[in-house]
């Protein structure tokens, strides 16, 4: 590019004698040099052609060369800038057919705004509405549950799963909550469950809010009245729960019948048309004004949440198994009677025909003796199962063996009633049937054979058949095994039938014996060595040595005086410990025994029932006079209940199922009531247990609840609670629902703390009026399995722990405690409800009211809330294609109204842009209409009427550390600017605002919080109030 002008230096190009000769025809040189440079001469043109070339620095007069080449389609005339035009006409390309071309060419031809219309948008479209509802937990505010946003969390008991999708902080009647939206749920969330991030759920660490569930299930306790179908109407909490809806599906007009609703479905419960093995549950509904009754029943499907009772089957006024059968007997008054019932049989009956574990009362014969020996001199034959009569003592037998076929002398087992005289004559089939011959001789064997235990000296030999006479009192001599009578009582005789196990010094004689020998003695393993001993002279194989307050350790062998070893080592091990001789080791033998023909017989029976051998008794053989051995144990009659039968072995319990009303069944409402009748529902064979069920809240601020046992986390329904305070006692049965475990939960304070179920034992409760004390301390019993109340516990403790009991909820006394309400029945009564928004907070089996349906007359219902898996929302269109009341409500009319057209609606005739729009933007297949939008000056004053609320700084700084409630100030005025259950404003970091619920404010520079401050701690951080209001 030429900079330099050549007029400037044309005069040098000439020979420098031109500068004096020819002066004149250089000027002429340069004037026309300078002609030629001006602007659009030649020398210029030549000069600027790169820059003429540059849109940025081109002449006026070349733009409409580079419009006509690179905007063809584009007037002359614009309004924008005409270079940048043509520069940026690229970019412009590439968005024709866009809003924002369209917006981008009117701006640069006419200078005006505009804005393009989608007739489309209007079109009513069938079935094309956009239905959300959102899904969510709620669980207490806390910073750390921001972490969970976009992660996958589990919960720890149900291992349920969803995807976070986002999480918003709500306040709920003062409640600061969280509400986690979910999605991509996996299972059912329980209600209170914690919850972790799925990759650290495995591990049992990290953060784990505990979460609410959202309504799963409706119940309707009281109708209502007034109500109609398709009803949308609010749940009304007096707790803390808001915002939950449900709409009517479906009414019933009632007029004067009763409705029946449950209200507590108590505990205990049997159907109440009874079933195998079970109670009956009896119903009883009196009063009221009706016309005709209503009434229930409750089947056995009614019957939830059931648990096993092992409860006696055969009352005292039931029949026994004899029936028709039963011996006619003569009572104190000389009235006659048939022992069917255990009430008519005599208290010196043989056998009281009580049924076995399985078996049902029937006809069975009376027996009084079983396995007896009958001899006789036959004159015919007689065969197994013969029924035999005798003629003088009306005995009666049936033959159970034939021992000896000997005609004339035949030997017999029979069982019989009454025992057989000598000689008698003794007929077959009846007591009128034939004779078939005399009695030569009869031994009876009284029902009701005893196990019996003896400790016997293992000299003493005690053989099949021989016969052993129990007696008391007696004294023990010393160093001897055996003891002499003194004042002999006989309490029972009997023959032994069988051996039935022996045991090598399995039974230890005098175990109260101590006497206390001089030396001191030390132990290792089974060994005990003596310093200033005689053992060889104190003790022989079998004695029993006593030492260090441990039970009796039984001597194996004695060495020497100062060296003996024993069957069990001590422990803690003997340390120069004072030692003593206890009893004697004996061996304990089992022998099954039986009653003979020497038994008392003071009744009007020829044999009477055979008596108990007493625990401690010495026992003889007849004939004898020497105690050769002692009862270990009590004995009873195992098979046939007499009088000298415990009654623990005379009463057959048996493990039935009870449980908790959870449906009735057969309802008739009857007519005609105004006044509702009264409903009450027993259990007799569980009420009249008196068993006491109490949900006992404890805490504790030790993680083990005071076990010191690293394993124990929490409790479960193993466990039993006992409080020596008040006598309260009782098993665990469930947590704070039924059917549901204890839950722990880990409060910030570091408290823990569980609800449990709790039945107290028989009769504690009712008639015994004792109770768990709140406020007091429990003890936790751990064992490692579980027991049915009715049945022996026999189990261990394993774990010994503390709690206190914080709150108690009395659920009465099991069998009895159910509550069924009667309502009179309106017009519009609640049949049906449906859940459509779970709204928050609200309590899992709480009571709450259904909002009224406005009608003049009507009447709230009350139901009852069960808490499941996640909440929904009441839901939402996205959008309103699909809806005829909306503005979108065109029909397609496949011009204007149709999925390929547009409207420009702008302030210009659609005719001054039609052809340049087509040209330029217009997108192909598309139908082009155009609007006129005229502009408005008018002037607008517009008035607001609402406060505004301010955020005002106070003074002072406030400070807050991590995991605590308590906010400590420094130079502020709490009391001034804030209030209890209110709020306050921190700034912890520039810019950034926390909004923290207050619970107390206690002076001006200590208040603290409902909820813990979870983030890091502060300090010297400005704090805000705020005044006035939106109205």
């Amino acid at each position: 590019m030429i900079k330099a002008k050549l007029s400037s230096i044309v005069s040098n190009q000439f020979p420098a004698f031109f500068k004096e000769e020819g002066e004149n025809f250089l000027a002429f040189i340069e004037a026309y040099y300078e002609y030629l440079e001006q602007n659009g001469k030649l020398t210029d043109a030549i000069q600027n052609l790169e820059s003429n070339r540059d849109i940025n620095t081109t002449l006026d007069e070349y733009i409409k060369y580079f419009q006509d080449t690179l905007l063809p389609s584009v007037p002359h005339e614009v309004a924008a800038d005409k270079k940048l035009l043509a520069k940026y006409v690229k970019f412009y390309n590439f968005t024709r057919g866009s809003l924002a071309s369209y917006k981008l060419l009117f701006r640069t031809l006419y200078n005006e705004a505009v804005e393009v219309y989608y007739p489309a948008d209007q079109m009513l479209k069938v079935s094309d509405g956009d239905w959300n509802h959102d899904q969510y937990l709620v669980t207490n505010y806390d910073i750390n549950n921001y972490k969970f946003i976009g992660k996958t969390i589990q919960g720890q008991e149900s291992r349920a799963e969803a995807l976070v999708e986002d999480i918003v902080g709500r306040v709920i009647r003062n409640r600061d909550v969280m509400q986690i939206n979910v999605s991509n749920v996996r299972g059912s969330f329980n209600h209170l469950e914690p919850v972790r991030i799925l990759s650290e759920g495995a591990t049992g660490t990290g953060h784990a809010p505990v979460v609410e569930a959202g309504l799963a299930r409706i119940e309707i306790i009281s109708p209502g009245g007034e109500y109609s179908k398709g009803d949308v109407v609010e749940l009304l909490s007096d707790n803390v729960g808001d915002f939950g809806k449900v709409v009517v599906t479906n009414t019933i007009d009632l007029g004067g019948s009763i409705t029946f609703s449950i209200l507590d479905g108590g505990s205990g419960y049997t159907s109440s048309i009874g079933g195998v093995d079970q109670g009956e549950t009896q119903i009883s509904i009196t009063g009221g004004d009706g016309q005709t009754p209503a009434s229930f029943t409750l089947e056995q499907p009614d019957i939830g949440d059931t648990f096993a009772i092992s409860m006696n089957t055969n009352l005292v006024g039931a029949n026994n198994t004899y029936g028709l059968y039963g011996a006619k007997v003569t009572y104190a008054d000389s009235s006659t009677g048939i022992m069917n019932t255990f009430a008519n049989t005599i208290i010196g009956a043989a056998s009281f025909g009580f049924p076995e574990q399985n078996e049902l009362p029937s006809n069975k014969h009376y027996r009084d003796n079983t396995n007896a020996a009958i001899q006789i001199a036959n004159s015919a034959q007689i065969s197994l199962g013969d029924s035999l009569f005798g003629v003088t003592s009306s005995a009666n037998a049936i033959v159970t063996e034939v021992v000896d076929a000997t005609a004339g002398a035949a030997w017999f087992r029979v069982d019989t009633y009454r025992n057989f005289a000598g000689t008698e004559t003794v007929k077959i089939g009846t007591a009128a049937g034939a004779s078939i011959g005399t009695v030569t001789a009869f031994q009876s064997n009284t029902v009701g054979g005893h196990v019996l235990q003896l400790g016997r000296p293992t000299s003493v030999v005690i053989n099949e058949g021989d016969e052993l006479v129990s007696v008391s009192p007696f004294s023990y001599i010393a160093n001897t095994a055996d003891a002499i009578k003194v004042n002999e009582i006989t309490h029972s005789f009997g023959v032994v039938k069988k051996i039935v196990s022996n045991i090598p010094y399995g039974y230890e004689h005098n175990p109260t014996a101590n006497t206390i020998l001089s030396g001191t003695v030390d132990s290792s393993s089974n060994t005990v060595t003596g310093s200033g001993t005689s053992f060889l002279s104190d003790f022989s194989v079998g004695d029993a040595i006593k030492s260090g307050g441990q039970s009796s350790r039984r001597v194996v062998s004695v060495a020497d005086d100062t060296t003996l070893v024993v069957s069990q080592s001590f422990n803690p091990a003997l340390s120069s410990s004072a030692y003593g001789k206890g009893g004697v080791w004996r061996a304990l033998t089992t022998y099954r025994v039986a009653a003979n023909n020497t038994a008392n017989t003071s009744n009007q029976f020829h044999t009477g029932p055979m008596s108990s051998f007493i625990e401690l008794d010495g026992v003889r053989k007849v004939g004898s006079a020497t105690v050769v051995a002692n009862v270990a144990s009590t004995t009873s009659n195992t098979v046939f209940e007499n009088r000298h039968t415990l009654l623990s072995d005379s009463l057959v319990f048996k493990t039935a199922t009870f449980g908790t009303i959870e449906n009735l069944s057969n309802k008739v409402g009857g007519d005609g009531f105004s006044i509702a009748p009264t409903v009450r529902v027993v259990e007799p064979n569980i009420s009249i247990l008196g068993i006491g069920e109490q949900y006992i809240t404890l805490q504790s601020d030790n993680i083990n609840w005071a076990t010191a046992n690293s394993q124990v986390s929490g409790l479960d329904t193993n466990d039993a609670l006992a409080q020596p305070s008040s006598g309260a006692s009782g098993d665990i049965k469930a947590g704070a629902e039924p059917n549901k475990t204890p839950v722990t939960i880990a409060h910030a304070n570091g408290t823990f703390e569980t609800t449990v179920r709790v039945w107290q034992p028989f009769l504690q409760r009712d008639p015994g009026n004792i109770v768990f004390a709140n406020n007091a301390t429990v003890t936790i019993k751990k064992f490692g399995s579980s027991t049915i109340p009715g049945e022996v516990d026999n189990r261990v403790t394993t774990s010994v722990g503390t709690a206190k009991i914080v709150k108690i909820v009395d659920e009465g006394v099991v069998g009895k405690n159910a509550r069924i309400l009667p309502n009179v029945g309106a017009n519009g009564t609640i049949t049906g409800l449906r859940v459509i928004d779970s709204g928050f907070s609200y309590f899992n089996n709480e009571r709450v009211r259904v909002q009224d349906s406005g009608h003049p007359d009507a009447t709230q219902a009350v139901v009852r809330l069960t808490m499941d898996n996640v909440a929904n929302s009441e839901g939402y269109y996205s959008s309103s294609r699909s809806h005829v009341s909306t503005k979108r409500g065109y029909i397609q009319d496949s011009d204007f109204y149709q999925e390929f057209s547009y409207q420009v609606v702008a302030p210009l005739a659609l005719d001054r842009y039609r052809e340049i729009a087509l040209k330029l933007v217009h997108p192909s297949g598309q139908k082009l209409f155009g609007k006129y939008q005229s502009h408005s000056n008018v002037s607008v004053d517009i008035v607001t009427s609402a406060n505004n609320s301010t955020r005002i700084s106070g003074p002072g700084t406030v400070a807050l550390s991590n995991t605590t409630f308590n906010i400590v100030g420094t130079g502020t005025t709490l009391l001034t600017n804030y209030a209890n259950n209110g709020t306050i404003i921190i700034e912890v970091s520039p810019k950034e605002y926390y909004r923290i619920p207050l619970n107390i404010v206690s002076s001006d520079t200590l208040a603290n919080t409902k909820i813990q401050w979870a983030a890091d701690g502060i300090a010297a951080s400005k704090v805000y109030y705020t005044t006035g209001s939106i109205s």
